[in-house]
Protein backbone atom coordinates (compact mmCIF):
# COMPACT_ATOMS: atom_id res chain seq x y z
CA UNK A 1 0.00 0.00 0.00
CA UNK A 2 1.37 3.42 -0.95
CA UNK A 3 2.04 5.85 1.87
CA UNK A 4 1.30 9.55 1.77
CA UNK A 5 4.06 11.90 2.98
CA UNK A 6 3.11 13.66 6.25
CA UNK A 7 2.96 17.18 4.75
CA UNK A 8 0.91 16.01 1.78
CA UNK A 9 -1.39 14.03 4.05
CA UNK A 10 -1.90 17.13 6.22
CA UNK A 11 -2.69 19.24 3.16
CA UNK A 12 -5.10 16.60 1.87
CA UNK A 13 -6.89 16.45 5.22
CA UNK A 14 -7.07 20.25 5.37
CA UNK A 15 -8.49 20.36 1.85
CA UNK A 16 -11.05 17.70 2.70
CA UNK A 17 -11.98 19.58 5.85
CA UNK A 18 -12.40 22.80 3.90
CA UNK A 19 -14.54 21.03 1.34
CA UNK A 20 -16.74 19.52 4.04
CA UNK A 21 -17.23 22.92 5.66
CA UNK A 22 -18.16 24.45 2.29
CA UNK A 23 -20.54 21.61 1.52
CA UNK A 24 -22.16 21.95 4.94
CA UNK A 25 -22.59 25.71 4.40
CA UNK A 26 -24.16 25.19 0.98
CA UNK A 27 -26.50 22.60 2.45
CA UNK A 28 -27.45 24.92 5.33
CA UNK A 29 -28.24 27.89 3.07
CA UNK A 30 -30.25 25.73 0.66
CA UNK A 31 -32.13 24.20 3.58
CA UNK A 32 -33.05 27.63 4.96
CA UNK A 33 -34.40 28.79 1.59
CA UNK A 34 -36.37 25.59 0.98
CA UNK A 35 -37.80 25.56 4.51
CA UNK A 36 -38.82 29.22 4.23
CA UNK A 37 -40.46 28.58 0.85
CA UNK A 38 -42.46 25.64 2.20
CA UNK A 39 -43.67 27.86 5.03
CA UNK A 40 -44.66 30.50 2.45
CA UNK A 41 -42.30 32.99 4.10
CA UNK A 42 -41.73 36.37 2.49
CA UNK A 43 -38.30 37.05 4.01
CA UNK A 44 -35.34 35.26 5.59
CA UNK A 45 -33.22 37.15 8.14
CA UNK A 46 -29.76 35.83 9.09
CA UNK A 47 -28.61 37.94 12.01
CA UNK A 48 -25.33 37.94 13.97
CA UNK A 49 -26.04 38.44 17.66
CA UNK A 50 -23.59 38.99 20.50
CA UNK A 51 -23.28 35.28 21.31
CA UNK A 52 -24.91 33.38 18.46
CA UNK A 53 -26.46 33.80 15.04
CA UNK A 54 -30.24 33.74 14.65
CA UNK A 55 -32.34 32.86 11.60
CA UNK A 56 -35.84 34.30 11.44
CA UNK A 57 -38.56 33.91 8.80
CA UNK A 58 -41.34 36.40 8.16
CA UNK A 59 -44.48 34.30 7.78
CA UNK A 60 -47.83 36.01 7.26
CA UNK A 61 -46.20 39.32 8.16
CA UNK A 62 -44.81 38.19 11.53
CA UNK A 63 -41.17 37.26 12.25
CA UNK A 64 -40.47 33.97 13.99
CA UNK A 65 -37.16 32.45 15.11
CA UNK A 66 -36.43 29.17 13.29
CA UNK A 67 -32.78 28.37 13.95
CA UNK A 68 -29.71 29.33 15.97
CA UNK A 69 -26.12 28.48 15.14
CA UNK A 70 -22.60 29.46 16.33
CA UNK A 71 -21.53 32.99 15.52
CA UNK A 72 -18.33 31.82 13.84
CA UNK A 73 -20.40 30.28 11.03
CA UNK A 74 -21.75 33.68 9.93
CA UNK A 75 -18.81 34.51 7.58
CA UNK A 76 -19.24 31.23 5.65
CA UNK A 77 -23.01 31.63 5.41
CA UNK A 78 -22.75 35.26 4.26
CA UNK A 79 -20.07 34.34 1.71
CA UNK A 80 -22.26 31.59 0.31
CA UNK A 81 -25.20 33.97 -0.09
CA UNK A 82 -22.92 36.54 -1.75
CA UNK A 83 -21.59 33.93 -4.20
CA UNK A 84 -25.14 32.92 -5.11
CA UNK A 85 -26.05 36.59 -5.64
CA UNK A 86 -22.84 37.41 -7.54
CA UNK A 87 -21.80 39.95 -4.94
CA UNK A 88 -18.24 40.86 -3.91
CA UNK A 89 -17.27 38.34 -1.23
CA UNK A 90 -14.32 40.54 -0.19
CA UNK A 91 -16.50 43.55 0.65
CA UNK A 92 -17.47 43.52 4.34
CA UNK A 93 -17.64 47.23 5.14
CA UNK A 94 -20.47 48.41 2.87
CA UNK A 95 -24.09 47.28 2.30
CA UNK A 96 -24.62 45.21 -0.84
CA UNK A 97 -27.71 44.36 -2.89
CA UNK A 98 -28.13 41.48 -5.31
CA UNK A 99 -30.54 39.06 -6.87
CA UNK A 100 -30.49 35.37 -7.72
CA UNK A 101 -32.83 32.94 -9.41
CA UNK A 102 -32.97 30.05 -6.95
CA UNK A 103 -35.28 27.79 -8.96
CA UNK A 104 -38.16 25.49 -8.07
CA UNK A 105 -38.11 23.51 -4.81
CA UNK A 106 -40.03 20.82 -6.73
CA UNK A 107 -41.61 20.56 -10.20
CA UNK A 108 -45.04 21.55 -8.91
CA UNK A 109 -43.90 24.54 -6.84
CA UNK A 110 -43.40 28.13 -8.04
CA UNK A 111 -40.06 29.42 -9.25
CA UNK A 112 -38.28 31.41 -6.53
CA UNK A 113 -36.28 34.59 -7.04
CA UNK A 114 -34.27 35.99 -4.14
CA UNK A 115 -33.63 39.68 -3.57
CA UNK A 116 -30.59 39.83 -1.31
CA UNK A 117 -29.40 42.62 0.96
CA UNK A 118 -26.38 42.56 3.28
CA UNK A 119 -25.52 45.13 5.96
CA UNK A 120 -22.36 45.21 8.15
CA UNK A 121 -23.18 45.17 11.88
CA UNK A 122 -21.08 45.19 15.05
CA UNK A 123 -20.95 41.38 15.27
CA UNK A 124 -20.77 40.62 11.55
CA UNK A 125 -22.83 40.98 8.39
CA UNK A 126 -26.62 40.65 8.44
CA UNK A 127 -28.39 39.09 5.46
CA UNK A 128 -31.99 39.60 4.42
CA UNK A 129 -33.40 37.56 1.54
CA UNK A 130 -36.80 38.48 0.07
CA UNK A 131 -38.52 35.49 -1.55
CA UNK A 132 -40.44 36.27 -4.73
CA UNK A 133 -42.61 33.44 -6.03
CA UNK A 134 -42.42 34.26 -9.73
CA UNK A 135 -45.03 32.12 -11.46
CA UNK A 136 -47.50 31.76 -8.62
CA UNK A 137 -51.01 32.58 -9.75
CA UNK A 138 -51.63 36.27 -9.10
CA UNK A 139 -54.88 37.71 -7.88
CA UNK A 140 -57.28 39.42 -10.26
CA UNK A 141 -59.60 42.24 -9.27
CA UNK A 142 -62.22 39.86 -7.93
CA UNK A 143 -59.68 38.21 -5.61
CA UNK A 144 -57.99 41.33 -4.21
CA UNK A 145 -60.16 41.13 -1.09
CA UNK A 146 -62.19 44.23 -1.95
CA UNK A 147 -65.72 44.42 -0.58
CA UNK A 148 -68.52 44.46 -3.15
CA UNK A 149 -68.91 48.24 -2.86
CA UNK A 150 -65.17 48.90 -3.02
CA UNK A 151 -64.76 46.52 -5.96
CA UNK A 152 -67.39 48.37 -7.99
CA UNK A 153 -65.75 51.72 -7.21
CA UNK A 154 -62.27 50.39 -7.95
CA UNK A 155 -63.31 48.88 -11.27
CA UNK A 156 -64.78 52.23 -12.37
CA UNK A 157 -61.54 54.01 -11.42
CA UNK A 158 -59.17 51.56 -13.10
CA UNK A 159 -61.26 51.48 -16.30
CA UNK A 160 -60.98 55.26 -16.67
CA UNK A 161 -59.13 56.41 -19.81
CA UNK A 162 -56.89 58.84 -17.89
CA UNK A 163 -55.98 60.00 -14.42
CA UNK A 164 -53.78 58.97 -11.50
CA UNK A 165 -54.74 55.92 -9.41
CA UNK A 166 -52.47 55.49 -6.39
CA UNK A 167 -52.07 52.58 -3.98
CA UNK A 168 -50.68 53.57 -0.59
CA UNK A 169 -49.52 51.74 2.50
CA UNK A 170 -46.33 50.74 4.27
CA UNK A 171 -43.78 48.32 2.83
CA UNK A 172 -45.20 44.81 2.65
CA UNK A 173 -48.86 45.88 2.50
CA UNK A 174 -49.58 44.27 -0.88
CA UNK A 175 -49.50 47.42 -3.02
CA UNK A 176 -47.47 45.80 -5.82
CA UNK A 177 -49.79 42.79 -5.98
CA UNK A 178 -52.77 45.12 -6.27
CA UNK A 179 -51.36 47.20 -9.13
CA UNK A 180 -50.37 44.00 -10.94
CA UNK A 181 -53.97 42.82 -10.58
CA UNK A 182 -55.11 46.10 -12.14
CA UNK A 183 -52.61 45.72 -14.99
CA UNK A 184 -53.76 42.14 -15.55
CA UNK A 185 -57.37 43.43 -15.74
CA UNK A 186 -56.41 46.07 -18.31
CA UNK A 187 -54.05 43.88 -20.34
CA UNK A 188 -55.54 43.36 -23.79
CA UNK A 189 -54.20 43.77 -27.36
CA UNK A 190 -55.99 47.07 -27.83
CA UNK A 191 -54.01 48.80 -25.05
CA UNK A 192 -50.36 49.83 -24.96
CA UNK A 193 -49.30 49.18 -21.35
CA UNK A 194 -45.83 50.07 -20.09
CA UNK A 195 -44.22 49.88 -16.67
CA UNK A 196 -41.17 51.36 -14.96
CA UNK A 197 -40.15 49.36 -11.89
CA UNK A 198 -37.36 48.83 -9.38
CA UNK A 199 -37.10 45.90 -9.48
CA UNK A 200 -39.37 44.06 -11.92
CA UNK A 201 -40.95 41.50 -9.61
CA UNK A 202 -43.11 39.64 -12.14
CA UNK A 203 -42.80 39.40 -15.90
CA UNK A 204 -46.11 40.02 -17.67
CA UNK A 205 -46.91 38.90 -21.23
CA UNK A 206 -48.18 41.73 -23.42
CA UNK A 207 -46.74 44.44 -21.13
CA UNK A 208 -43.64 46.55 -21.82
CA UNK A 209 -41.57 46.49 -18.63
CA UNK A 210 -38.52 48.66 -17.90
CA UNK A 211 -36.12 48.23 -14.97
CA UNK A 212 -34.54 51.42 -13.64
CA UNK A 213 -30.75 51.57 -13.36
CA UNK A 214 -29.72 54.79 -11.57
CA UNK A 215 -26.00 53.96 -11.91
CA UNK A 216 -26.43 54.21 -15.69
CA UNK A 217 -28.70 57.24 -15.50
CA UNK A 218 -31.86 55.24 -16.21
CA UNK A 219 -34.15 56.71 -13.53
CA UNK A 220 -37.92 56.66 -13.11
CA UNK A 221 -38.06 60.16 -14.54
CA UNK A 222 -36.01 59.31 -17.64
CA UNK A 223 -38.17 56.29 -18.47
CA UNK A 224 -41.42 58.17 -17.81
CA UNK A 225 -40.39 60.98 -20.16
CA UNK A 226 -39.63 58.39 -22.83
CA UNK A 227 -43.03 56.74 -22.32
CA UNK A 228 -44.71 60.08 -22.99
CA UNK A 229 -43.46 59.68 -26.58
CA UNK A 230 -44.37 55.99 -26.82
CA UNK A 231 -48.14 56.26 -27.40
CA UNK A 232 -48.94 54.59 -24.07
CA UNK A 233 -52.49 54.08 -22.83
CA UNK A 234 -51.54 52.84 -19.36
CA UNK A 235 -48.31 53.41 -17.41
CA UNK A 236 -47.40 51.68 -14.15
CA UNK A 237 -44.94 53.56 -11.93
CA UNK A 238 -43.52 51.04 -9.48
CA UNK A 239 -42.97 53.69 -6.82
CA UNK A 240 -43.51 57.44 -6.79
CA UNK A 241 -40.58 58.30 -4.58
CA UNK A 242 -39.31 61.76 -5.63
CA UNK A 243 -40.50 65.10 -6.97
CA UNK A 244 -39.34 64.49 -10.54
CA UNK A 245 -41.20 61.18 -10.85
CA UNK A 246 -44.30 62.66 -9.24
CA UNK A 247 -44.38 65.72 -11.50
CA UNK A 248 -44.06 63.64 -14.69
CA UNK A 249 -46.71 61.17 -13.49
CA UNK A 250 -49.12 64.04 -12.80
CA UNK A 251 -48.35 65.58 -16.20
CA UNK A 252 -48.98 62.24 -17.93
CA UNK A 253 -52.26 61.76 -16.04
CA UNK A 254 -53.44 65.19 -17.16
CA UNK A 255 -52.55 64.58 -20.81
CA UNK A 256 -54.61 61.49 -21.48
CA UNK A 257 -52.70 58.62 -19.86
CA UNK A 258 -53.93 56.27 -17.15
CA UNK A 259 -51.22 56.19 -14.49
CA UNK A 260 -51.08 53.48 -11.83
CA UNK A 261 -48.56 53.92 -9.04
CA UNK A 262 -47.62 53.20 -5.45
CA UNK A 263 -46.74 55.69 -2.75
CA UNK A 264 -45.64 55.39 0.86
CA UNK A 265 -48.41 57.01 2.90
CA UNK A 266 -50.54 55.74 5.77
CA UNK A 267 -53.98 56.58 4.38
CA UNK A 268 -55.85 58.03 1.43
CA UNK A 269 -55.85 61.47 3.03
CA UNK A 270 -52.18 61.06 3.90
CA UNK A 271 -51.43 60.44 0.22
CA UNK A 272 -52.66 63.94 -0.63
CA UNK A 273 -50.34 65.44 2.00
CA UNK A 274 -47.47 63.36 0.60
CA UNK A 275 -48.08 64.69 -2.92
CA UNK A 276 -48.05 68.21 -1.50
CA UNK A 277 -44.71 67.47 0.19
CA UNK A 278 -43.35 66.39 -3.20
CA UNK A 279 -44.12 69.86 -4.54
CA UNK A 280 -47.36 69.23 -6.46
CA UNK A 281 -49.85 72.11 -6.38
CA UNK A 282 -53.32 71.55 -4.94
CA UNK A 283 -54.88 72.31 -8.32
CA UNK A 284 -52.90 69.60 -10.11
CA UNK A 285 -53.55 67.08 -7.30
CA UNK A 286 -57.29 67.71 -7.43
CA UNK A 287 -57.35 67.56 -11.23
CA UNK A 288 -55.20 64.45 -11.73
CA UNK A 289 -56.33 62.14 -8.94
CA UNK A 290 -58.73 59.49 -10.19
CA UNK A 291 -58.64 57.54 -6.95
CA UNK A 292 -56.55 56.48 -3.96
CA UNK A 293 -56.52 53.05 -2.32
CA UNK A 294 -55.03 52.51 1.12
CA UNK A 295 -54.48 48.91 2.16
CA UNK A 296 -52.98 46.61 4.78
CA UNK A 297 -52.45 42.86 4.92
CA UNK A 298 -54.00 41.01 7.85
CA UNK A 299 -53.65 37.39 8.86
CA UNK A 300 -56.42 34.96 8.00
CA UNK A 301 -57.74 32.65 10.72
CA UNK A 302 -56.78 29.00 10.30
CA UNK A 303 -59.85 27.18 8.99
CA UNK A 304 -58.91 23.97 10.79
CA UNK A 305 -58.75 25.32 14.33
CA UNK A 306 -60.59 28.66 14.58
CA UNK A 307 -63.27 28.64 17.27
CA UNK A 308 -66.56 30.50 17.57
CA UNK A 309 -66.97 32.58 20.75
CA UNK A 310 -69.68 34.97 21.93
CA UNK A 311 -68.44 38.58 21.67
CA UNK A 312 -68.77 41.23 24.41
CA UNK A 313 -71.97 43.22 23.84
CA UNK A 314 -70.20 46.49 23.02
CA UNK A 315 -68.08 44.69 20.46
CA UNK A 316 -71.16 43.02 18.95
CA UNK A 317 -72.83 46.42 18.68
CA UNK A 318 -69.77 47.98 17.03
CA UNK A 319 -69.49 45.13 14.53
CA UNK A 320 -73.22 45.22 13.77
CA UNK A 321 -73.67 41.55 14.70
CA UNK A 322 -77.10 40.00 15.00
CA UNK A 323 -78.28 38.76 18.40
CA UNK A 324 -76.38 35.60 19.28
CA UNK A 325 -74.01 35.81 16.29
CA UNK A 326 -70.52 34.66 17.35
CA UNK A 327 -67.12 35.84 16.20
CA UNK A 328 -64.12 33.60 15.57
CA UNK A 329 -61.02 33.39 17.76
CA UNK A 330 -57.49 32.14 17.06
CA UNK A 331 -56.58 28.79 18.64
CA UNK A 332 -53.56 27.19 16.97
CA UNK A 333 -52.90 23.72 15.56
CA UNK A 334 -50.28 21.78 13.63
CA UNK A 335 -51.62 22.99 10.28
CA UNK A 336 -50.94 26.65 11.14
CA UNK A 337 -47.77 26.14 13.17
CA UNK A 338 -49.68 26.72 16.44
CA UNK A 339 -50.17 30.36 15.53
CA UNK A 340 -53.92 30.30 14.86
CA UNK A 341 -53.53 32.01 11.48
CA UNK A 342 -52.69 30.77 7.99
CA UNK A 343 -52.31 33.08 5.03
CA UNK A 344 -53.16 36.76 4.63
CA UNK A 345 -55.62 38.99 2.80
CA UNK A 346 -56.02 42.72 2.31
CA UNK A 347 -58.31 45.26 3.89
CA UNK A 348 -58.91 48.49 1.99
CA UNK A 349 -59.92 52.13 2.12
CA UNK A 350 -61.02 53.34 -1.32
CA UNK A 351 -61.34 57.05 -2.06
CA UNK A 352 -62.98 58.22 -5.29
CA UNK A 353 -63.10 62.04 -5.06
CA UNK A 354 -66.39 63.71 -5.90
CA UNK A 355 -66.77 67.39 -6.80
CA UNK A 356 -66.90 68.53 -3.16
CA UNK A 357 -63.78 66.54 -2.23
CA UNK A 358 -61.90 67.92 -5.24
CA UNK A 359 -63.03 71.45 -4.39
CA UNK A 360 -61.59 71.13 -0.90
CA UNK A 361 -58.32 69.79 -2.34
CA UNK A 362 -58.18 72.76 -4.76
CA UNK A 363 -58.68 75.19 -1.85
CA UNK A 364 -55.96 73.54 0.26
CA UNK A 365 -58.44 72.58 2.99
CA UNK A 366 -57.24 70.85 6.14
CA UNK A 367 -56.88 67.04 5.95
CA UNK A 368 -59.83 66.62 8.33
CA UNK A 369 -62.07 68.66 6.00
CA UNK A 370 -60.98 66.63 2.95
CA UNK A 371 -61.56 63.43 4.92
CA UNK A 372 -65.04 64.61 5.93
CA UNK A 373 -65.97 65.20 2.29
CA UNK A 374 -64.54 61.83 1.24
CA UNK A 375 -66.56 60.06 3.94
CA UNK A 376 -69.71 61.84 2.83
CA UNK A 377 -68.96 60.72 -0.74
CA UNK A 378 -68.93 57.08 0.35
CA UNK A 379 -65.37 56.28 1.43
CA UNK A 380 -65.37 53.57 4.11
CA UNK A 381 -62.39 53.91 6.48
CA UNK A 382 -59.82 51.15 6.69
CA UNK A 383 -60.89 49.98 10.14
CA UNK A 384 -64.50 49.54 8.99
CA UNK A 385 -63.45 47.16 6.23
CA UNK A 386 -61.46 45.28 8.86
CA UNK A 387 -64.44 45.11 11.21
CA UNK A 388 -66.54 43.62 8.42
CA UNK A 389 -63.94 40.88 7.97
CA UNK A 390 -64.07 40.18 11.72
CA UNK A 391 -67.87 39.93 11.57
CA UNK A 392 -67.53 37.42 8.70
CA UNK A 393 -65.17 35.25 10.77
CA UNK A 394 -62.16 35.74 8.50
CA UNK A 395 -59.85 37.27 11.11
CA UNK A 396 -59.80 38.58 14.68
CA UNK A 397 -60.28 42.00 16.19
CA UNK A 398 -56.79 41.94 17.71
CA UNK A 399 -55.33 41.36 14.25
CA UNK A 400 -57.23 44.35 12.82
CA UNK A 401 -56.11 46.53 15.72
CA UNK A 402 -52.52 45.39 15.18
CA UNK A 403 -52.42 46.67 11.62
CA UNK A 404 -54.61 49.80 11.80
CA UNK A 405 -53.39 51.27 15.09
CA UNK A 406 -52.00 54.74 14.39
CA UNK A 407 -53.81 55.06 11.05
CA UNK A 408 -56.23 57.95 10.58
CA UNK A 409 -59.47 56.33 11.65
CA UNK A 410 -61.86 58.41 9.58
CA UNK A 411 -64.12 59.12 12.57
CA UNK A 412 -63.74 62.85 13.05
CA UNK A 413 -66.63 63.58 10.72
CA UNK A 414 -68.90 61.42 12.83
CA UNK A 415 -67.68 62.44 16.27
CA UNK A 416 -67.32 58.85 17.49
CA UNK A 417 -64.42 56.64 18.52
CA UNK A 418 -65.28 53.01 17.81
CA UNK A 419 -61.79 51.64 18.33
CA UNK A 420 -61.36 53.24 21.70
CA UNK A 421 -64.69 51.87 22.90
CA UNK A 422 -63.89 48.36 21.74
CA UNK A 423 -60.45 48.37 23.32
CA UNK A 424 -61.99 49.53 26.59
CA UNK A 425 -64.44 46.63 26.35
CA UNK A 426 -61.70 44.08 25.79
CA UNK A 427 -59.46 45.19 28.65
CA UNK A 428 -62.09 46.02 31.27
CA UNK A 429 -61.67 43.83 34.36
CA UNK A 430 -64.22 41.04 34.39
CA UNK A 431 -65.32 41.53 30.78
CA UNK A 432 -65.75 38.40 28.64
CA UNK A 433 -62.98 39.63 26.34
CA UNK A 434 -60.57 40.00 29.26
CA UNK A 435 -61.41 36.56 30.62
CA UNK A 436 -60.60 34.89 27.29
CA UNK A 437 -57.64 37.11 26.50
CA UNK A 438 -58.09 39.98 24.04
CA UNK A 439 -55.29 38.73 21.81
CA UNK A 440 -57.44 35.75 20.73
CA UNK A 441 -60.46 37.82 19.64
Amino acid sequence: MATVPPKKAEATASSAGGASVADATIELVNHLILEAARMNASDIHIEPGTKEAIVRYRVDGVLQVRRRFPLDQIPQVVSRVKIMSRLDVTEHRMPLDGRVGFGRPSPNEPYIDLRVSTVPLLSGEKVCMRLIYKDRERADLEHMGLSAENLETYRQMVDSPSGLLIHVGPAGSGKTSSVYAAIQHLNEPGRNISTVEDPIEYELDGVNQAQVNPDQGLTFGVVLRAYMRQDCNVILVGEIRDSETCEIAIQAALTGHMILGTLHAESCIGAIARLQELGISNYFIGSAIKGIVSQRLVRRLCEKCKRAVPPPQRLADALGLQLGQPIQSAVGCKACGRGGYKGRFAIHEVMCPDEETRDRIYRGAAPSAIEEAALEAGMAPLWLDGFEKVAKGETTLSEILRVVRGVTMGTRARGDDPLGGIVDTLVSPGSPGMQRGPESL
